[in-house]
């Protein structure tokens, strides 16, 4: 599967479009981190610091992103949940099938056929509904001081969250959540969608 990925991710240059932000040090972001610690967060704090961020992109990118929909999925997690994801793309199943069945797959995007192998791998919808075309996360907490395991892994590259990190990313590129093994982890996902 990693192969896939790394297959993924150069074929289509998604490397290129994954974005690094550090806003630790914006106030609005610190009024949010203590807010969150009175529990009394409303989806329009949320808003604001995504409304924020984006004026933080390049232009092109900040005014594409304002004219999609998104949703807003809150993600705080202890060891308890034994949280982790295994590899995916966002709102994807990956597939791999014998090449012999290539006939009978149905509603199955294929993106990859390893002839030596005899594999197809393609992508099978979780819903009907559309796929997102980005995904951005924002992390409250940081990798060993509040928690360990957790790390985001894309096929290139390990990413340790931390406190005012956020990522944005290509939805088709492959990546996982590894295990939380201790702690609390909370992150906002947001899902852009056309």
């Amino acid at each position: 599967m990693l192969n896939y990925g790394k297959k993924i991710l150069y074929d289509l240059q998604l490397k290129n479009k994954r974005i690094k932000l550090d806003i630790s040090e914006d106030d609005y972001f610190k009024s949010v981190i203590i807010i969150l610690t009175k529990l009394q967060i409303d989806n329009s704090i949320y808003l604001n610091l995504i409304k924020r961020i984006l004026l933080n992109l390049d232009q092109s990118l900040s005014s594409e992103l304002n004219k999609l929909n998104y949703i807003i999925v809150e993600r705080f997690n202890t060891e308890l949940d034994k949280y982790n994801l295994n590899w995916h793309i966002d709102d994807k199943i990956l597939v791999q099938h014998k090449l012999e069945l290539l006939d009978k797959l149905h509603n199955i995007e294929i993106i990859y056929i390893d002839q030596i192998k005899s594999k197809i791998y393609g992508l099978s919808k979780r819903t009907n509904n559309k796929s997102p075309l980005y995904t951005m996360l924002i992390y409250f907490d940081t990798t060993d001081i509040d928690f360990t395991g957790g790390e985001l892994e894309f096929v290139d590259e390990i990413i340790k969250p931390y406190r005012g990190l956020v990522i944005l990313f290509d939805s088709k590129e492959i990546h996982k959540v590894n295990l939380l093994r201790k702690g609390l982890r909370r992150c906002l996902v947001i899902k852009f969608y056309d």
